[in-house]
């Protein structure tokens, strides 16, 4: 047998030496003998199946005679003859398409077998769509296509085993199945085992996309434009409009008071909300904060508390951005206020020298005039200010004083009368006593705290109750001592008197609460609502030391 491949081989001068090399190597002989065992042939027999075959592409006899060719050398039946045909041209053949282009396989295959649903011509991405497909168990479409994707580079040698068991392994956000080691192994080891040394159907382009691809296309030709390097006035008023666009989105009025703080803040998108109610919240945190009624640290525990408790319920990255922003906003303003107070102060300064400057001027002035008057009365020249001792320039020699120069000049002051301005008088007017208004710590106004004083502190009960805890927190930072007499000062206020008064009443009238809080009301006309009542119960509750 071996003799006879070596003599058929000498022969084959007119096939490629790739073709030849190839049909003779160890990977077509298992192929040769996966057709064997498929159809229960002799492996004893597979060399004459290879000797065959090499003459059938030698056209050493026509190609309807392979069939009866196999069936004598193999001792099987036409039909099974005609199966191992189908399978050798698909299984071992059909790879050498292009290199012996004189051999149709597809119309070979079409003479043995005119029903070509039967046989296996699939390319790679048929077979791995089928093979998909055909997956038991719950398995998503998109997981399917991924893994159809990276089974049909197997199928057609793209990638190695290890590179695709790395992209099963992938997570399913970048594109993977987020399979582990093992599974993924299992699932690439089996595919593997089933297309075995299978050859697929190559992908061959028709001849009118390659005259297609061969042609060169030409693109139209686009007008010459003038090339213009003046700069022209559209230009200019272009850069103008973009530098008033820029100047516009990063610069503002500079802020000047608290309410231009708050309504700067609470304009930006993240602090704006639906609920009226968390929109008013949002603006009293916010003016707490330039206020320094609160610092950096309250106003974000405020703004993290729950909705029910008083707070706005924002958490994560929104609250920070939030503080962030006003934390800016508020640094801005503390620094136009101190921009400010210089300036003030320059401003003094200013005044304050012109004054000097003037007094000074009218002192020389004044000065000068009382040196004229003593030159005139007395006939001596100053020389230097009257205060100093030695100023009057005077000689030993002349010690006399002219008596008669200075009666004619006391005669001339005497005659000059001096002009009395009339007094313009003013009615005179009554002004009311003023009492200056004495400050009141936190733990007196709260001990003075009235139904009054309470709803003055908001609108919304439940917002005035949180204002009232503020102080209560803020009197803690100072020491639990100063809490104490917070929470004191709280249970003696008039307000909660007006609360236990209530129960009392209740207790003993062996009423509800609420039916005493109707008759107070009905009784006295000014009273505590429900509302009210709920929140004074719930600052009771939560004021305990």
């Amino acid at each position: 047998m071996a003799e006879e491949i070596a003599t058929t081989a000498q022969v084959s001068t007119n096939l490629p030496e790739e073709v030849r090399h190839e049909l003779f190597s160890v990977q077509t002989n298992r192929l040769y003998r996966a057709v064997g065992a498929k159809h229960d042939v002799d492996s004893a027999k597979i060399g004459e199946l290879g000797s065959l075959t090499f003459q059938l592409l030698q056209h050493r006899f026509p190609a309807s005679e392979y069939i009866a060719q196999i069936a004598k050398a193999l001792e099987v039946t036409e039909e099974q003859a005609r199966a191992i045909a189908l399978d050798v041209v698909v299984d071992v053949l059909i790879r050498f398409d292009k290199d012996l282009p004189h051999i149709d396989f597809k119309q070979l295959v079409r003479g043995w077998n005119t029903q070509m649903d039967g046989v296996a011509l699939q390319t790679a991405d048929e077979f791995t769509h089928a093979y998909v497909a055909s997956i038991p168990g719950d398995v998503t479409e998109r997981q399917k296509q991924r893994l159809e994707v990276v089974l049909d580079d197997v199928a057609e040698h793209k990638v190695e085993h290890d590179a695709a068991k790395a992209r099963l392994m992938r997570s399913e956000k970048v594109g993977g199945l987020g399979l582990d080691a093992g599974l993924a192994g299992a699932v690439l080891d089996r595919f593997e085992k089933e297309i075995g040394e299978k050859v697929f159907e190559e992908k061959v382009e028709l001849a009118e996309e390659l005259d297609l691809k061969k042609k060169k296309v030409v693109q139209p030709s686009v007008p010459h434009k003038p090339r213009i390097d003046a700069f022209t006035d559209e230009d200019a008023k272009e850069i103008e409009r973009v530098k008033a666009e820029k100047a516009a989105a990063l610069a503002h009025e500079p802020i000047k008071s608290v309410e231009d703080v708050v309504k700067l803040i609470c304009s930006g998108k993240m602090f704006s909300f639906e609920n009226p109610v968390l929109i008013e919240r949002c603006q009293k945190i916010i003016d707490s904060r330039v206020r320094g009624v609160r610092d950096a640290r309250a106003m974000r525990s405020q703004m993290e508390r729950a909705v029910a408790k008083g707070g706005m319920g924002i958490s994560g990255r929104q609250l920070a951005e939030m503080v962030q922003a006003v934390e800016a906003a508020v640094r801005e303003y503390e620094a136009h206020g101190e921009g400010m107070m210089m300036k003030g102060r320059a401003a003094h300064k200013q005044m304050r020298a012109a004054k000097l400057e003037h007094r000074a001027g009218r002192e020389q002035r004044e000065q000068t005039d009382l040196d004229a008057r003593f030159e005139k009365m007395t006939g001596k020249k100053v020389v230097a200010d009257a205060s100093v001792p030695g100023a009057i320039e005077s000689s030993d020699q002349d010690l006399t004083v002219d008596v008669g120069a200075i009666r004619s000049a006391a005669k001339g002051a005497q005659a000059a009368k001096p002009r009395v301005k009339k007094s313009i008088k003013k009615p005179g007017r009554i002004q009311d006593i003023k009492v200056g208004k004495r400050l009141v710590g936190p733990t007196q106004e709260l001990a003075r705290l009235t139904i009054t004083d309470f709803r003055r502190l908001s609108k919304d009960p439940m917002q005035a109750g949180t204002k009232i805890q503020d102080k209560i927190d803020l009197l803690e930072n100072r020491g639990y001592e100063m809490k104490v007499k917070g929470i004191q000062a709280w249970r003696e206020s008039p307000l909660n008197r007006m609360y236990i008064t209530l129960t009392e009443r209740a207790v003993l009238g062996g009423v509800t609460i609420q039916e005493a809080l109707e008759e107070s009301q009905q009784a006295e006309g000014e009273s505590l609502t429900d509302e009210e009542l709920q929140v004074v119960m719930k600052l009771n509750a939560a004021l305990r030391f």
